[in-house]
């Protein structure tokens, strides 16, 4: 059992730490499928979440500053990702061209609307695409509930049923869907590179010396000018992706990614790690758990998820894919001693 408390204060503390240098701060929760890695990121968001409200409760909600204290044009954080802005009618017909579904390599395309907000889209087309843009004025409202943290699945970024009906091999596609070519890894690596820049923002912070606690630095360094960005998430009922099901804003201090293969070593997931590192703002964990555990988690999971009709049939749906992928995660992990390692058995 994972104790969420722990993490949570060796989370505030790593904050603390780089708050001075960073606006935000980027937490990997890593592991195979069956680790309990969604179920701790949302645990450990709750976790954050609860301790600022309830410091809130403690101080003077009018010290909550949110000020435009950069000045940030949203066009720096799109700016050095390959590619080039696309017309309306190309991304339209880029969206119906599958062509590019299994090329790792595929130089992802960002749009500028006209609000002057971007889109970004990599080969998984509209429903993996990523948008930049300016806060809006319900999110500048510091009044009510202010959360600081907030949680960025990997699962949004699973390629539709449609792309992978497009695979050279459309049967290994589906019966493998999770395995890392079955993601828009291209547009999750800018996802991580826009990230990556936001949270080398400079804070403002409204104190001196080092007399002040984590929660104190985040109240007095809200920026509304820092963009929000709207992420993909994934839809159980549709089963697939669906655009814009996530956002994170300048109020997100703390961002959990969790995920398979945030410590992969291949293709594009091989950038993540050197690309947040340089940010000096991240934290890694690794879950760990045998495989009988995961089998008996995940065949669970595909029975209430109504995917087979059996805990029977669960374990051998896991053995055929989710098994596959969690040994090559393991076999093929970045490793590190930064990065902190839970069992979750």
């Amino acid at each position: 059992m994972v104790d969420v408390n722990r993490l949570k204060e060796e989370v505030i503390a790593s904050y603390r730490e780089i708050c001075k240098e960073n606006f935000r701060l980027l937490v990997f929760i890593v592991g195979p499928p069956g680790s309990g890695k969604s179920t701790i990121a949302e645990k450990l968001k709750d976790a954050i979440n609860t301790s600022y409200l309830d410091y809130l409760k403690e101080i003077d909600r009018k010290t909550l500053r949110c000020e435009n204290y950069n000045h940030i044009n949203i066009d720096q954080f799109v700016q050095g990702i390959e590619g080039e802005t696309i017309s309306s009618a190309l991304e339209d017909e880029r969206h119906e061209n599958f062509d590019s579904v299994e090329n790792v390599d595929f130089i992802c395309k960002k749009k500028r609307l006209k609000d002057g907000s971007y889109t970004i889209t990599g080969r998984g087309g509209q429903l993996n695409a990523i948008k930049v843009r300016q806060p809006t004025s319900q999110e500048k409202n510091l009044e009510g509930n202010t959360t600081i943290a907030e949680v960025l699945p990997m699962d949004g970024f699973h390629l539709s049923r449609e792309c992978l009906d497009h695979f050279s091999d459309p049967q290994w596609a589906h019966l493998r869907r999770g395995s890392s070519l079955t993601f828009d890894s291209n547009n999750f690596l800018k996802l991580c590179e826009i990230m990556a820049k936001t949270s080398r923002i400079f804070p403002s912070i409204g104190y001196d010396g080092d007399d002040f606690t984590a929660f104190d630095a985040i109240s007095s360094s809200f920026d509304c000018s820092v963009p929000s960005v709207e992420v993909p998430g994934f839809d159980h009922s549709l089963k697939d992706p669906q655009p814009s099901q996530h956002t994170i804003s300048f109020k997100s201090r703390i961002v959990i990614f969790e995920g398979l293969y945030l410590l992969y070593n291949k293709e594009n997931w091989s950038k993540i790690y050197n690309i947040v590192s340089n940010s000096n703002a991240k934290l890694y964990y690794k879950i760990l758990a045998c495989e009988d555990q995961i089998e008996a988690r995940v065949a669970k999971r595909h029975l209430k998820a109504g995917l087979v009709a059996s805990i029977e049939d669960g374990k051998d749906k896991f053995r055929k894919n989710d098994l596959l992928n969690a040994r090559d995660i393991e076999k093929n992990s970045i490793s590190s001693e930064d990065i902190i390692l839970i069992r979750n058995d």
